[in-house]
């Protein structure tokens, strides 16, 4: 390998591990308000669509559809989602109580500085190696 593409993929490796240490962070957080990131994703998707049903759901969310079953049946036991048996589809949406859950999560994201652990150094070269893949990203696109 040439030397730049070793330097590339050496920033991709610190790129995987701030993200990371990022969805960490964010599900350490979410489990003090008794969540997880996927319960957040499914509750957003229902924030922006008043009723979806459960396919559409796992299909936003990039998860299997028995795993987004069992996950809504959590959600509706809490009172954050509630479903209606309309023929063979059930339609999911959100409750005042997923509402208030998504206005918390949404102040702790706004709160969170997920980089602060970073010297200024660390943190221009994560910026750096952002700004590349992005670059490449629309390059492939």
């Amino acid at each position: 390998m040439t030397t730049t593409a070793v330097k590339i993929e050496n920033q991709m490796d610190r790129l995987l591990e701030a993200a990371d240490l990022v969805h960490r962070h964010r599900e350490l957080e979410f489990n003090k308000l008794g969540t997880t990131p996927t319960a957040v994703d499914a509750l957003k998707q229902l924030r922006r669509v008043p009723f979806l049903i459960e396919r559409q759901i796992s299909k936003a969310i990039r998860r299997e559809p028995h795993s987004v079953v069992a996950l809504l049946v959590r959600m509706q036991c809490r009172g954050l989602v509630s479903t209606e048996r309309v023929g063979a589809t059930v339609r999911v949406s959100i409750t005042l109580a997923g509402l208030e859950l998504l206005g918390l999560v949404d102040t702790i994201d706004g709160k969170l500085a997920y980089f602060d652990y970073l010297d200024e150094e660390r943190q221009q070269e994560l910026s750096v190696c952002l700004e590349r893949v992005i670059e490449r990203t629309r390059e492939l696109l």
